[in-house]
């Protein structure tokens, strides 16, 4: 398993908190060892299909307030989009 990062998801992670890197590390750490499928069963992501503009993109929750949106462009491969306190534009 994969995982690129946008251009955007790299500055958002130099501007993130610590603790918020380190629970998106938990989560990259688990994708890459049991594969997305798994990843968006496991509750403690708190992983959700977006609507709307962002329809075929995914969320997860890495605290109350900070969220990571991917993109899950095959079994193989994620595309990281952003890492945001909460705020779901591209």
């Amino acid at each position: 398993m994969e995982i690129y990062l946008s251009k955007k998801a790299q500055k958002d992670i130099r501007k993130a908190p610590k603790h918020v890197l380190v629970a998106l590390d938990r989560w990259v750490v688990f994708v890459k060892t049991f594969g997305i499928l798994l990843a968006q069963e496991e509750g403690a992501f708190k992983d959700k299909p977006l609507q709307g503009k962002l329809f075929g993109y995914r969320s997860i929750r890495l605290n109350h307030q900070w969220r990571a949106i991917y993109h899950p462009s095959s079994r193989e491969l994620v595309e990281l989009v952003r890492v945001t306190p909460h705020d779901y534009t591209l």
